[in-house]
């Protein structure tokens, strides 16, 4: 995966709301949320204009918080027809 700290932060945060029960809790992990999903395209677009083409393949490869459900294969890859 690409992000493994910010997979991490959303399950380490939400275990806050599962252990107090408090319905703040949850709202400050939706405030993390869209702050975490508003800040891993800006990385991304650092990433691409610092490694250009080598990180494209390696986003087409991996999954952004999580594995991908099944390993794309070249032949699934339809840009180079």
């Amino acid at each position: 995966i690409r992000h493994p700290m910010y997979t991490a932060s959303i399950l380490y945060f939400f275990s806050w709301f599962l252990i107090a029960a408090n319905l703040i809790f949850i709202l400050l992990w939706l405030f993390f949320l869209g702050w975490i999903f508003t800040r891993m395209p800006k990385e991304e677009e650092m990433l691409i204009a610092q490694f250009g083409d080598e990180y494209r393949e390696y986003m087409n490869r991996t999954g952004r918080l999580l594995p991908p459900l099944r390993k794309k294969s070249d032949s699934d890859d339809t840009s180079q027809v």
